[in-house]
């Protein structure tokens, strides 16, 4: 729970801190007497879960925490899940990358052959140590993987 006004450092400060981190994963409740339409809308669209003017009932102060931690738990799993594939897919090769983005983009072993001018065993190599980094073990769970972690392009940002 932050306020506009706090010592050393406002509330606005301290969350466009912890975002441009991506320190946190705790939901920010404001609860301001201070509050104007300006600062509620900048906080909601920089990821504040909600924006509470003082005074407050205790009850709806309650509530909306109690919703807020209820929502972070549930997204907790999925966010844990996405960690895990990024670490294990920064675990490969450059090479074993460039396979893996390859098939999990529909190519065949033949098609990645011509693409990087390579020997066929050396990209089944290469593919299978990618696989079994990553634990998938088809085309399929290589693109649900390659979807989750949220790569652009050909080159990898992780």
């Amino acid at each position: 729970i932050l306020d506009l006004r706090m010592p050393e450092m406002t509330g606005l400060e301290l969350q466009r801190r912890l975002v441009s981190n991506n320190q946190n994963n705790l939901p920010i409740i404001f609860l301001t007497g201070h509050g104007d339409v300006e600062s509620a809308v900048y906080t909601l669209k920089h990821g504040a879960f909600d924006f509470l003017q003082k005074p407050i009932n205790p009850l709806v102060l309650n509530k909306t925490v109690e919703e807020a931690c209820r929502k972070n738990l549930a997204s907790v799993p999925a966010t844990n899940l996405k960690n895990n594939a990024i670490n294990k897919y920064r675990t490969l090769t450059p090479r074993e990358k460039e396979i893996f983005l390859l098939t999990a983009k529909g190519r065949s072993n033949k098609e990645i052959c011509e693409i990087l001018n390579i020997a066929l065993p050396t990209v089944k190599m290469h593919r299978a140590n990618a696989f079994d980094k990553l634990d998938v073990h088809s085309s399929i769970e290589a693109l649900k993987m390659y979807e989750s972690l949220g790569i652009s392009g050909e080159k990898d940002a992780l």
